[in-house]
This record gives structure tokens, C-alpha cells and sequence, in this order.
């Protein structure tokens, strides 16, 4: 099934950030982050391989919105699987 970004619910991530879920599956985890100006997401491990590729916006050497709203694409490999 193909959606446009438009019809994707948005949700709140554990950290608190704006967030679309685009590939749940149990082998990956895929979401476009939306982070607002000078917001982050905070330093935090967790048990699986982590990419991201920023999509629009300028961040800092971390995972930081620098004056714009930012956007990013996050990969989870293997995948933490969301609850639909």
C-alpha cells in the first residue's frame, strides 16, 4: 500500500518528538522525525544499528534542530517493532 506523508498519522515519540511512522516491520524501523527549532533528541542507546539522513533543515553535530524546523529520516535496524 502507498501513502502520501499527508495521510500518516503523526505521533509523539518516546522522546517527546514529532514523528510519522513510514516502514514498521520486524526487521526495520523506519520514521521521519520533526524536529522544531533548537530542539534535540536526546543522547540515549539502544540495543540496535541507528541512521539517520537528514532530509530538509540544518542540524549541529548531534541530533539538533539549529534554527528551523528539521527533518530526518531514522532507520532502526533490527527493528524495535511499534504497536499499530
Amino acid at each position: 500500500m502507498h501513502k502520501h506523508l499527508g495521510e500518516i498519522p503523526g505521533t509523539k515519540n518516546v522522546q517527546g518528538i514529532d514523528s510519522l511512522v513510514l516502514i514498521n516491520h520486524e526487521h526495520a524501523l523506519s520514521k521521519q522525525l520533526i524536529l522544531r527549532a533548537f530542539e534535540s533528541v536526546p543522547e540515549h542507546k539502544v540495543p540496535v544499528d541507528v541512521t539517520f539522513f537528514v532530509l530538509e533543515g540544518q542540524g549541529g553535530k548531534s541530533v539538533q534542530a539549529q534554527n528551523d524546523t528539521f527533518f530526518l529520516l531514522n532507520i532502526k535496524t533490527p527493528s524495535f517493532k511499534v504497536d499499530s
